[in-house]
């Protein structure tokens, strides 16, 4: 028997049915036990989106990328010098793209702001979302997500639940 088979017959039994068994089956496979975003070989890229990992705050208040967020934009950076891939990026990114990225090759997704000026937070589905109100959302292809490996699983899967043809490169 398969993991699938195996938890949608326990479940059945516990719950007294196959209909909500199988429900809860997939749910529990594709939100718990699933980690790893399908892949696509990088050629097959047409359109980067790239999440963040939080900030730095300097000693003045204003806010800086990071190392971790540097990292990412390396690895955006070397998927558009292989692929030509237009890049969606939260500004994080973005900004640590600078110069190895040409300008109009780059969207950069930016918080809103509240009433005091500070940045709101900008989920994973708020930042696929502004990217498709950028653009023409068949236009961005295939598209190959960069993200902190913890988070890679998500933006992938919730971009395909937009309707985007999303990977991990």
């Amino acid at each position: 028997m398969t993991l699938r088979a195996d938890l949608e017959t326990h479940l059945a039994n516990e719950l007294g049915g196959p209909a909500i068994a199988q429900e809860l089956t997939a749910i529990l496979l594709e939100e718990t036990l699933c980690w790893r975003a399908p892949v696509v070989a990088p050629e097959q890229i047409g359109t980067v989106i790239a999440f963040t990992f939080g900030n730095r705050m300097l000693p003045n208040g204003n806010r800086e990328p990071g190392p971790v967020n540097a990292a990412l934009a390396d690895r955006v950076a070397e998927l558009h010098r292989r692929t030509g891939a237009r890049v969606f990026a939260q500004w994080e990114v973005a900004a640590a793209l600078r110069d190895r990225v040409p300008d109009a090759m780059v969207t950069a997704i930016n918080p809103g702001r509240d009433a005091r000026g500070e940045p709101v937070y900008l989920s994973t589905a708020g930042t696929l979302e502004e990217s498709a109100r950028r653009t023409d959302p068949p236009s961005l292809g295939c598209v190959g997500v960069v993200a902190f490996a913890d988070h890679l699983y998500r933006g992938v899967t919730t971009a395909r639940r937009l309707g985007v043809d999303a990977f991990a490169p």
